[in-house]
């Protein structure tokens, strides 16, 4: 196949192209479109990070054992995947398709707990999926409750549900041991805990 393709790169804060030129053969070029190649190389000599556009470049040629397919691999690329790696990572926990990433990286998006600098996204899922979180679509659920994975899982092998998290944590009960505790006492709903709360019953 030769030609050229496409890709839309969100960098510092704006849409640029780079175009893939495809000569056959396996022979491949990057050219970034709308991108200033000289302010990079001045920027990246002061110590920066390189910029989405060359990291997209980059990823372009180290993909390439791993995905010949150039309109494959930039559809990886496009899904946060720059190298075999990650590639691998993400393929071992059932994310075998960009589109599975996607919803992996839409689910772990709304983590409100990341560390300064973040976690990268398969390594976060890889984390999930360790507890036995398979499912992108749950992972969410917990993380918008606000817990993370080691967290989710003692509430989960508690035999509470992300909705009953949701709910227990929102009047302010932040340990499943509590909860469990106040089923016991056959205080079900987290509601009948307040008039016991208030006269300093826990």
């Amino acid at each position: 196949m030769t030609g050229v393709l496409c890709m839309e790169v969100v960098c510092g804060g704006a849409a640029h192209t780079v175009a893939v030129h495809v000569e056959g053969h396996g022979r491949e070029q990057c050219v970034l479109v709308d991108h200033d190649e000289e302010l990079d190389g001045v920027l990246e000599w002061l110590g920066q990070e390189r910029s989405a556009c060359r990291a997209a470049a980059e990823a372009v040629d180290a993909l390439q054992r791993a995905v010949p397919s150039a309109s494959s691999r930039i559809r990886w690329i496009s899904a946060g995947v720059h190298d075999e790696r990650t590639l691998d990572a993400w393929k071992r926990i059932g994310a075998t398709t960009p589109a599975r990433v996607r919803r992996w990286t839409a689910a772990l998006a709304g983590r409100s707990h990341r560390r300064k600098g973040g976690t990268r996204p398969h390594r976060q899922a890889i984390r999930w999926h360790r507890e036995g979180f398979t499912r992108p679509e749950e992972v969410g659920a917990w993380i918008t409750a606000g817990l993370g994975a080691g967290e989710a899982r003692k509430w989960a092998d508690a035999g509470l549900s992300v909705a009953d998290a949701r709910a227990w944590l929102g009047v302010g009960v932040k340990d499943h041991v509590e909860v469990v505790a106040w089923r016991r006492a056959n205080v079900i709903r987290p509601g009948s805990r307040a008039p016991w709360a208030a006269i300093g019953v826990h």
